[in-house]
């Protein structure tokens, strides 16, 4: 072996030295070092090499280019969707449910009747149907109630008072927490009444009789 061919593969293993120890060979005189792309993200082996050439010479030493694995990438409008739809239902999950008080048929509304002020809206069905609380609320009145014969008062979680009359029978007591949709009646035909229906009001906080229509209606629970 001649001196200079086996300086250059001294200079080779020394460079294979340098590579199972995880650092690059020095690179001096007029060698020209060539870089070739290593991948260590998959699969820790490079894909590349890197020669140093040595004009005139073929390339004799190895130095692998280790590029920093790529961490996971992050969709921002899938992220953005997701923030969105959790607030939606944060805000829904605050709205109070409200349901209508009982099936049946409007035969009046709120507003003038006869000579006088409707308060009210009648809903006809016949005796011993459901009659529901429209949201949760408690029971302020259940019992004997001029004009009406029987009724049923409940005060909502807003000060709003809902008023169930001309009822059969009631089925909860004065206290008692109701949720929404919980049955607390039947429809009856007592009081001043020309047929079987229930006479729903609606009171807000402050004393002013709303129409429940309207009030139903705002909130999803109307009457088509």
């Amino acid at each position: 072996m001649s001196g200079r061919r086996g300086r250059r593969t001294l200079s080779a293993l020394a460079g294979g030295a340098t590579l199972a120890a995880g650092l690059s060979p020095t690179v001096q005189d007029d060698r020209t070092v060539v870089h070739v792309a290593y991948d260590a993200v998959t699969t820790g082996h490079s894909t590349g090499l890197s020669a140093i050439r040595i004009p005139g010479e073929p390339a004799v030493l190895i130095q692998p280019v280790v590029l920093a694995p790529a961490g996971p990438t992050v969709d921002g409008s899938a992220l953005a969707k997701a923030a969105q739809l959790a607030e939606r239902r944060a805000v829904e999950s605050r709205i109070p449910r409200t349901v209508r008080p009982v099936a049946g048929i409007i035969t009046s509304n709120f507003g003038a009747r006869w000579g006088t002020t409707h308060y009210g809206l009648d809903i006809a069905n016949s005796v011993g149907t459901p009659i529901r609380s429209v949201a949760d609320g408690v029971v302020i009145d259940a019992g004997p109630a001029s004009g009406f014969g029987l009724w049923v008062r409940v005060r909502l979680e807003d000060g709003t008072t809902t008023v169930y009359g001309h009822i059969n029978r009631y089925l909860v007591r004065t206290g008692q927490r109701v949720r929404a949709g919980q049955v607390i009646a039947e429809v009856g035909n007592r009081g001043i009444s020309t047929g079987p229906h229930l006479h729903f009001e609606v009171i807000d906080a402050r004393g002013n009789r709303l129409d429940p229509l309207a009030w139903l209606n705002a909130r999803g629970a109307g009457y088509a």
